[in-house]
């Protein structure tokens, strides 16, 4: 468990390291140009404008159905669903493979998985913009509020998504049992919280 914490923790704090030193100031342009100031201030997001990020973003993901349907982004939304749509027929067929749980105990896929992916991915934020408050570094605040602004709208969608369409998780499906019959599968009026074919379950 030691080798765990220490793994995820070397990744969070690793990561601060690498990018939460202030970036050095541009060299001065010739002729004195005030152009160079305003490129190496960095302007602080605050914490209520995450908020609205968040809702501006949402407002983006699920209003982009109706511009599709008015004939915007189209060939990107067709090669989605097609690939989406493939991997819902390959499902039944390549999920065998890695239900199979002996292929993937513990010691083959390695610490970073599960809750400990988890754990750094939220972890991660959190240590940017605790940094930056250490520090004073306004990039370094920005990255850890943005990263976590990046990971409440994925968040958001992919609970509304799991809500929605109510797959089993594999785990949930016994060895010998139907991999065909895995969709809209409810529980108590929520589904029990599935995930898709490519799925972290």
């Amino acid at each position: 468990m030691a080798h765990i914490t220490g793994l995820v923790l070397a990744c969070v704090l690793g990561s601060v390291a690498v990018v939460a030193q202030e970036p050095s100031p541009p060299a001065p342009q010739p002729g004195g140009s005030s152009t160079a100031q305003a490129v190496g201030s960095e302007t602080v997001i605050s914490p209520v404008q995450l908020g609205k990020n968040v809702l501006h973003d949402q407002k983006a993901i699920w209003t982009f159905p109706a511009k599709a349907v008015r004939g915007k982004h189209w060939k990107p939304l067709l090669a989605v669903a097609l690939g989406t749509v493939g991997l819902v027929i390959l499902d039944p067929h390549i999920e065998p493979y890695f239900h199979d749980q002996s292929r993937f105990s513990g010691y083959k896929t390695g610490p970073l998985r599960g809750r400990n992916t988890t754990l750094a991915e939220t972890l991660t934020p959190v240590a940017f913009y605790a940094t930056g408050l250490a520090t004073h570094s306004p990039h370094a605040r920005n990255t850890g509020l943005l990263a976590a602004e990046g990971l409440a709208g994925a968040q958001i969608v992919c609970f509304v998504m799991k809500q929605a369409v109510g797959r089993s998780k594999p785990s949930d499906i016994p060895p010998d049992g139907n991999l065909r019959d895995t969709w809209l599968k409810y529980k108590g009026g929520l589904t029990n919280g599935g995930s898709f074919p490519s799925g972290h379950s």
